[in-house]
């Protein structure tokens, strides 16, 4: 009897009922509903941003190129020309320009640039802007803008040359001062003998025809 009684005692105090009722209550199953979601949510956000890091550290040439052209120096320097040096250039008040260039490889690897077959010195091409904002245009004038001291540029013909880290090479060109606002120098490099070209761009400067 005491036993019975005992165990009528526990029954509904400590009963298996009370946590039966516990583990099919709605309020807690919709819990652990949402808490699974939130778990699902943050574990793809976190694969996601993985992905996206893992590419970001993935070479390209796009990436490449900038990157190992950013130690490469052109640096100008601008000298009065009093006397015309190409024919046919219509010029204000006769006045011309003659602005040296130095292009240079101040990194750690090979760069490549572009030399008229015969020459030692870069091609390139004076590029103008008529606002601060606005993209660069080649003008008409001249056909070639390179080093008049150069030699001739017959056929146009190219070849690429290795500078090492290190390495400089000299050159000069012609600017009349107009047209436009800011004067920049545009040569064409490569980080490698087979790679892209890139165009790469003085900074600007301006001058006066006056």
């Amino acid at each position: 009897m005491r036993n019975e009684k005992f165990a009528a005692h526990l029954t509904p105090g400590n009963g298996t009922g009370r946590l039966g009722g516990a583990d099919h209550h709605p309020d807690k199953k919709q819990e652990r509903a949402r808490n699974l979601k939130f778990a699902i949510f943050y574990l793809a956000v976190g694969i996601l941003l993985f992905l996206a890091n893992q590419f970001a550290k993935q070479p390209t040439a796009e990436r490449n190129q900038p990157n190992a052209l950013s130690n490469v120096g052109l640096v100008l320097s601008v000298s009065n020309r009093p006397e015309p040096t190409v024919p046919g250039i219509g010029r204000t008040g006769g006045a011309t320009y003659a602005v040296r260039f130095q292009l240079s490889n101040r990194g750690n690897q090979s760069i490549f640039y572009s030399v008229y077959q015969g020459t030692n010195r870069p091609t390139g091409h004076l590029v103008y802007r008529v606002a601060p904002r606005s993209g660069w245009i080649v003008p008409s004038w001249p056909k070639e803008s390179t080093s008049t001291s150069a030699g001739a540029s017959i056929g146009g013909k190219v070849a690429w040359v290795e500078m090492p880290p290190g390495g400089w090479v000299d050159g000069v060109y012609d600017d009349p001062g107009s047209p436009g606002v800011d004067h920049a120098y545009q040569l064409d490099l490569k980080v490698a003998a087979d790679g892209n070209v890139v165009r790469f761009i003085s900074q600007a400067y301006r001058l006066s025809a006056d």
